[in-house]
């Protein structure tokens, strides 16, 4: 996914997770990995319509976060330079339309 922020302009998204085992779920797996927490409405992110909340951020720009600590992520997302490209991995059981 390509977000396109304007020069100096944030993405308009927060993320929670990192290395740390995030929640156990009931079959006993271990959910940990970088999530998206919020995407702020009207911003870049939101205007992609495919960044939603609870997807996991897989890589940002050729970086990969799936075993980086949330500074490191923050960091990756931070000094990517636009394009920022996302790879996503949805959690959710609702099929999207794109």
């Amino acid at each position: 996914v390509e977000v396109w922020p304007d020069e100096g302009q944030s993405l308009g998204l927060s993320i929670v997770g990192g290395r740390h085992v995030i929640k156990r779920l009931k079959n006993g797996e271990e959910l940990k990995g970088i999530f998206i927490k919020q995407v702020l409405p009207n911003s870049p992110a939101a205007q992609t319509s495919c960044l939603k909340t609870g997807d996991k951020i897989l890589e940002v720009s050729g970086v990969d976060l799936q075993a980086a600590s949330h500074e490191e992520a923050v960091n990756a997302i931070k000094s990517a330079q636009s394009p920022v490209v996302f790879m996503v991995q949805s959690l959710s059981a609702t099929p999207r339309v794109q």
